[in-house]
């Protein structure tokens, strides 16, 4: 599996000035000792780049539901089951109290659920932290 902060080397890319891993590949030249770069070799390099290019996307990640939670009516909160987002008791736990990071797409999810089961989506999460991620375009 090819790690998110692997370098590319390749010159002979179209995509080389937009790529992640060409960027990785210039800054790791400039102040790293060592660094993982892919075989260039090995690489199919086609007019849209490579399998491997990715490119830099800002997202918000939110941190624990507490105050989401606080607006479902009390009758209602005990019904709820949340296994359809969570695969464990201990997972629901760790990312009400702000443990474990929760994705744009799990913050989707967990607000349908707040709204569904009655509470106000728009009190939002308890923390938020804008983070850069790097995907496949």
């Amino acid at each position: 599996m090819i790690q998110e902060n692997t370098c590319c080397p390749a010159t002979d890319c179209p995509k080389k000035d937009e790529c992640a891993r060409r960027a990785f590949y210039l800054n790791a030249l400039a102040k790293s000792e060592a660094y993982s770069v892919l075989n260039t070799n090995m690489l199919q390099i086609g007019p849209n780049g490579c399998k491997h290019f990715i490119v830099p996307v800002q997202e918000r990640w939110a941190y624990g539901f507490k105050q989401l939670y606080a607006t479902i009516p009390v009758g209602k909160a005990r019904k709820i089951s949340w296994e359809k987002i969570f695969s464990s008791d201990s997972a629901y736990y760790r990312t009400k109290r702000g443990e474990k990071v929760i994705s744009p797409s799990e913050q989707t999810a967990i607000l349908q659920f707040i709204e569904d089961a009655g509470g106000n989506p728009e009190a939002g999460f308890d923390r938020y932290e804008d983070v850069t991620v790097y995907k496949k375009p």
